[in-house]
């Protein structure tokens, strides 16, 4: 279903909330609207460098996210925590004014990379998951389990069932830019169900929010609508007032911003722990990736004959139709999934490459808690797009690399992940 165009509403009714790789967000803050109150706007970025002058693009389909959720997704996450997704009409004129308002406002290494594409005819309208009032947090657990050993090389076995993906790729990160990532958080802390160990994960997202000045792509914060930043006093005072907490007064900065995260951990706790989602999304990340990488680039080797330098190239997408097949058959997969590597069968691979995809949708999904005073908190779950065939070279690439650097520069003597 398509609303009225945007252009029933003012550019500057629209506040900028937040971005990542693809999409920026604005969330509307002006009067009274029946369409448009309670929403956020999300729109595809674009790289900075690109001309985007003359016409418009070609009107296109709706965002696929869109079908995608109501038709695949909806199949795997209880619909209570999935936000409403509708496609709007947008001008570029519109865009244009609209981009101009919000850039002041983009984080400035944001704004070198990409900005608003201005060109584009349609948008994504969600519920507004972090509203007007409160305060909000943002949370990208990331892989919730380890691999099963049945499929990997005896190279990789012993790091790879002892470290999970995250903390190897954190130490990757650190090697490959010469710094230290000063970061305890483990995700396998935060799906555990277990509250010493996730008051320990989410003592480690908020250090590390604070230490990054808000840049951890892990943890974002919102107060009243606006994304905090613990450099910007404001923010910082607006975060404290929504949580109830008293002044500030003689403190210094570092303490205001451990009362700050330890009132945070201490209010989220109860909730992850009594939320059954961070449990959905484990489950579905580990049945839907049965193989790990390693396995599925000899399941593709065996099936094709070629060596593993070709491996996910010149694959077809994955049609909407396929995603619905797959996944309405997929309990029935997840029953008979085989254990040992001699069970499968070559007219599998298609099967388990579809899998794995999905699987990584839900690896890097992110889920919004919301306190407002005086109701329980609100959970959704997000940036649950459709990821493309043409990403499984880079993967493979990736998947290598982080363990091989693990395996030589790695602390061996560091405490396993528990899964």
């Amino acid at each position: 279903m398509t609303t009225p165009a945007i252009i029933a509403t003012s550019p500057a009714d629209w506040t900028y909330v937040s971005e990542g790789g693809q999409n920026i967000v604005l969330a509307y803050d002006g009067p009274p609207h029946p369409t448009f109150s309670g929403t956020a706007l999300r729109l595809r970025a674009t790289p900075t460098q690109l001309d985007l002058g003359g016409a418009p693009e070609e009107p296109v389909a709706d965002d696929p996210s869109i079908a995608f959720q109501a038709r695949v997704i909806s199949l795997f996450i209880p619909s209570a925590f999935l936000p409403l997704l509708q496609s709007v009409e947008l001008d570029k004129q519109w865009l244009e004014e609209l981009a101009a308002k919000a850039d002041p406002n983009r984080p400035l290494a944001r704004k070198t990379v990409q900005r608003i594409n201005v060109k584009q005819t349609r948008g994504v309208l969600a519920s507004n998951l972090i509203g007007s009032l409160g305060w909000a947090v943002e949370i990208k657990p990331k892989w919730g389990f380890l691999p099963s050993p049945y499929h990997l090389s005896n190279e990789t076995r012993s790091a790879k069932l002892s470290r999970c993906r995250f903390c190897m790729h954190a130490h990757y990160r650190s090697v490959e830019s010469d710094t230290t990532v000063n970061t305890h958080y483990c995700p396998l802390d935060l799906y555990s169900g277990n509250e010493t160990r996730v008051h320990k994960a989410l003592q480690a997202l908020c250090e590390v929010w604070a230490t990054s000045d808000g840049s951890t792509n892990n943890l974002k914060i919102f107060a009243a609508g606006k994304r905090v930043t613990p450099s910007d006093a404001l923010s910082i005072q607006a975060l404290g007032k929504e949580m109830h907490l008293v002044e500030y007064m003689g403190l210094s900065r570092s303490d205001v911003l451990s009362t700050l995260t330890s009132a945070m951990t201490n209010e989220l706790l109860p909730v992850i722990l009594d939320t059954s989602i961070l449990r959905v999304l484990s489950e579905l990340q580990r049945t839907l990736d049965p193989l790990d990488i390693e396995g599925l680039a000899q399941l593709w080797n065996s099936s094709l004959q070629s060596d593993h330098s070709t491996f996910g190239t010149d694959i077809e997408e994955v049609t909407m139709e396929e995603w619905v097949s797959f996944s309405r058959q997929y309990s029935s997969w997840k029953r008979n999934s085989p254990k040992e590597w001699g069970n499968l069968a070559s007219t599998s691979l298609r099967y388990y490459l579809v899998a794995y995809l999905l699987s990584a949708t839900f690896k890097d999904c992110s889920i919004i808690i919301h306190f407002r005073s005086g109701l329980t908190p609100s959970i959704a779950v997000i940036d649950l797009g459709p990821k493309g065939v043409s990403r499984f070279p880079k993967w493979y690439k990736l998947d290598r690399d982080v363990v091989r650097s693990y395996i030589e520069t790695g602390d061996q003597r560091a405490s396993p992940c528990i899964d």
